[in-house]
């Protein structure tokens, strides 16, 4: 667990120098981000794509117009299958 002071004259923690790290922050503990890129195949197609499991646009098809994601405020509603799960 890493105590990191956030002030004016300070440098602000990078996200590729705490990648998957714990740190603390003015006393409190940040979580991780469980958030994934997802590799997804869409449903009437054999086109994949890749995106963020929290999507906040549509998320369609070029060929078909089918829908491969909905946003839901959350995680996102996915319709297509997840091939792989991206860090």
């Amino acid at each position: 667990l890493r105590k990191v002071s956030l002030y004016r004259d300070r440098k602000s923690p990078s996200s590729k120098e705490y990648k998957g790290q714990e740190i603390r922050i003015n006393g409190v503990d940040m979580p991780s981000s469980d958030s994934k890129f997802l590799k997804v195949k869409s449903p009437d197609s054999d086109y994949t794509i890749v995106i963020f499991d929290k999507c906040s646009t549509i998320v369609k098809d070029p060929a078909t117009g089918s829908t491969i994601a909905i946003p839901t405020g959350g995680k996102a509603g996915i319709l297509g299958e997840i091939l792989e799960e991206l860090e």
